[in-house]
């Protein structure tokens, strides 16, 4: 029969294997998750723009033919002189399509489109940002 201090140990053991055992799992799931950014630091920023894509698709038509340029509104005071930006907060997401001429202004906490309109895009300033085409 086992004594009271012995199942104590045996259960403090095993207790202290689990913990061993989840902690150590815990960081090779992160661990993984590190190296797998590291090898393709892109991978986060496609997932983001997918995922807004797919929130703010919900909500509004969006083009199908493009992949919008993703952003954050990180300062709404500097951005008080444009009309468009009028009702935006920090940490809005701005998602322009370059090729249909639209931007929107999405609120995910809310879930809420804050203001879609069309952009003008400089031809100079365009072709500065396009890379050569050989």
């Amino acid at each position: 029969m086992l004594t009271n201090s012995t199942r104590q140990s045996k259960i403090l053991c095993i207790t202290f294997i689990v913990v061993v055992v989840l902690a150590v799992g815990t960081a090779g799931f992160f661990a993984k998750k590190y190296f797998d950014l590291r090898a393709n630091p892109n991978q986060a920023a496609q997932a983001e723009t997918s995922r807004l894509t797919e929130m703010v698709g919900k909500l509004y038509e969006l083009p199908k033919d493009e992949t919008p340029i993703v952003g954050k509104v990180q300062d709404k005071a500097k951005l008080k002189e444009q009309p468009f930006f009028k009702n935006a907060e920090n940490g809005d997401d701005l998602l322009i399509y370059q090729k249909s001429k639209l931007a929107i202004v999405y609120r995910a906490k809310a879930n809420k489109i804050i203001n879609v309109g069309p952009i003008a895009i400089d031809a100079a300033q365009q072709k500065a940002s396009t890379p050569a085409q050989k």
